[in-house]
């Protein structure tokens, strides 16, 4: 089943139920359909075209949903901004395409906030996990690989995967994990002056290699 809220149209993935034997509100899991996506055909589609996937979820005001064991709910929401509380910590107040970190190092972005002033609508916000945020000096493991930052400045960052140095790369190059999965750097984040720890967003992609 599909539907549209603006310019977008999403498909319902899954419907869970939630609650005492299953009385609470239904957990809906959505994710945005692309019409104009490639769907690659070959390796060599599949290396041009390859995009990082992103999983979406719904969440309404008075339910509280787990995602990758952090609880997530609605603290405020206007037609603005929303407020929430994570594992029972308030956030900071967000607007659209601002995001915020899980403690697994995941990346949600608030992608959609839909709240009525006047009517009886219950609000909800449409949340994006949106790849992974890895800070100098930490470590992460991302499908059983240790990834880590042994170099970086404003416009590029050297890894360290598994033990091994990858190439210099900037925003947009990717690299290959030990599964064959596509990690992509999707952002750099180095401020040249001041003390502030650099990071960048590292992104799962939606192709694997060699391509089957």
């Amino acid at each position: 089943k599909t539907f549209t809220r603006g310019s977008k149209t999403y498909e319902v993935k899954s419907v869970e139920s939630n609650g005492f034997l299953g009385l609470g509100r239904p957990r809906v899991n959505i994710q945005e359909v692309t019409s104009s996506a490639v769907v690659p055909q070959t390796e060599t589609d599949c290396e041009e075209n390859c995009q990082a996937f992103t999983e979406r979820y719904k969440l309404d005001e008075a339910e509280t949903i787990t995602l990758q064991g952090n609880t997530i709910s609605i603290d405020y929401i206007d037609t603005d901004n929303v407020k929430l509380d994570v594992n029972s910590q308030p956030t900071d107040l967000f607007s659209e395409n601002q995001w915020f970190e899980l403690s697994n190092s995941q990346i949600v972005e608030i992608e959609e906030i839909n709240r009525l002033e006047i009517g009886g609508e219950i609000g909800y916000v449409i949340l994006g996990l949106k790849g992974h945020k890895l800070d100098e000096g930490e470590t992460i493991t991302l499908q059983g690989n240790t990834i880590s930052i042994s170099y970086m400045d404003t416009d590029s960052v050297e890894l360290n995967v598994n033990g091994q140095p990858t190439a210099l790369l900037s925003k947009g190059n990717w690299i290959e994990l030990n599964n064959g999965q596509i990690a992509v750097v999707e952002d750099i984040h180095r401020l040249e002056i001041g003390g502030e720890i650099g990071y960048v967003r590292i992104a799962l992609a939606s192709c694997y290699f060699p391509y089957l």
